[in-house]
């Protein structure tokens, strides 16, 4: 996969900021699920912003269950980057359940 997403072709779109600087941002961008093979699918992810940028993509039996993993995925991308991120100026950043 080497298309990043971006806001225009993304499906899904949140924007974080930087706990230390909230005017710098990241964004987390979701695209749409695609099929590789007969039981395979791919959800593309991308974050992006505050010294990170990852374009990678989660795999599925079908398309509802890569895009299930993709937030838990995307969740634990953030918290392995160390880079501490708010959501609305909280530290919960809404993909996985509270």
């Amino acid at each position: 996969m080497s298309d990043k997403l971006t806001k225009d072709t993304a499906i899904a779109h949140r924007v974080l900021e930087l706990k230390e600087n909230p005017s710098e941002k990241v964004d987390v961008f979701i695209g749409n699920p695609f099929q590789l093979g007969k039981d395979e699918w791919a959800c593309p992810y991308r974050i992006v912003g505050g010294g990170i940028d990852l374009n990678l993509q989660i795999i599925g039996v079908d398309s509802v269950q890569a895009l299930q993993l993709v937030f838990p995925i995307i969740d634990s991308a953030i918290v392995g980057t160390d880079v501490p991120l708010l959501w609305d100026g909280e530290e919960y950043l809404g993909f996985t359940p509270k």
